[in-house]
């Protein structure tokens, strides 16, 4: 389906934080709002242009994480900010699926970024 599929189009690799590691508690919140806009960037890289991500899912311990830490210049937090500020606008619908958490490959958390209009995403 939609999160376990391993053959998705576009697949990217969080880059690493402090001490080498991928995870967002060793990341500074500027470095883990390039990971998320990467994500939703690379629909519309992966699509030649034709579509864009209006739903980024998130696992969710990760959506609870960026829901609390904050953004150092604003105060507000880096899912309040990534909302308001990103690549393809304010109509980013941003949610929670406890389905991400070891959907990713070894078990390992993943994230998705799509679009979700009736022509690209059909479920049965």
């Amino acid at each position: 389906g939609l999160v376990n599929n391993g053959s998705a189009s576009q697949a990217l690799v969080a880059a690493d934080g402090s001490g080498g590691l991928r995870t967002f508690a060793s990341k500074t919140p500027d470095q883990i709002l390039r990971d998320l806009n990467e994500a939703v960037n690379a629909v519309l890289t992966g699509t030649s242009e034709t579509h864009v991500a209006n739903t980024l899912l998130l696992p969710t311990s990760i959506y609870n994480y960026v829901s609390n830490v904050r953004v150092t210049d604003t105060g507000t937090s880096i899912l309040a900010f990534l909302r308001a500020n990103n690549s393809v606008g304010e109509g980013l619908n941003i949610r929670p699926s406890r389905a991400l958490e070891t959907a990713g490959a070894g078990g390992t958390k993943r994230m998705i970024a799509y679009d979700n209009s009736r022509e690209v995403v059909r479920f049965h």
